[in-house]
């Protein structure tokens, strides 16, 4: 078997943490009666809010009629508040009602703590090279997606190819 160069074992390593740490997020949600997609909404507002509708589409990367059904849901829910933005009655911005705060908090402080524990097990210096590389990659991740220069030139693995 011929060896990975490093970039190979570095996306492995990534995809391997990605898939542990949704395994233990997935047990987390499974408790709230809420959707992974109406948990991401929660989570991205109690860090935003208030932010209008087409700007949580986007920073969720989801399409207009989709945020409009989880927000819908989570309003129903009395976990989100949508009302007319002062600057222009015909946009709606979001916020966490108070109801949506506290579970979000609490959803947090759950990923905290099992993130935090793995995390915790790094000496200090592996922590903050750590989190000074992954700000880097969110960096380069955000001017790719800004600026639509994501290798547009790679296959998609969902497509039959040629």
């Amino acid at each position: 078997m011929a060896s990975m160069d490093i970039t190979d074992e570095l996306v492995m390593a990534i995809d391997e943490l990605f898939r542990n740490q949704r395994k233990h997020y997935r047990t987390i949600t499974q408790n709230l009666s809420i959707s992974r997609a109406e948990t991401q909404t929660l989570m991205m507002l109690s860090r935003n809010a208030p932010v209008t509708m087409t700007e949580l589409a986007d920073a969720l990367r989801v399409g207009r009629s989709a945020i409009s059904r989880i927000v819908q849901r989570l309003t129903d829910l009395n976990l989100v508040v949508r009302k007319a933005a002062t600057s222009d009655q015909r946009r709606h911005v979001v916020t966490l009602s108070l109801k949506g705060k506290n579970l979000a908090e609490k959803v947090r402080a759950q990923r905290l703590a099992v993130l935090g524990s793995w995390l915790s097990k790094l000496p200090a210096g592996d922590q903050a090279q750590l989190l000074r590389i992954l700000h880097e990659l969110n960096a380069m991740a955000f001017e790719e997606r800004e600026t639509g220069s994501a290798n547009s030139d790679l296959p998609n693995p969902a497509l039959p190819q040629k």
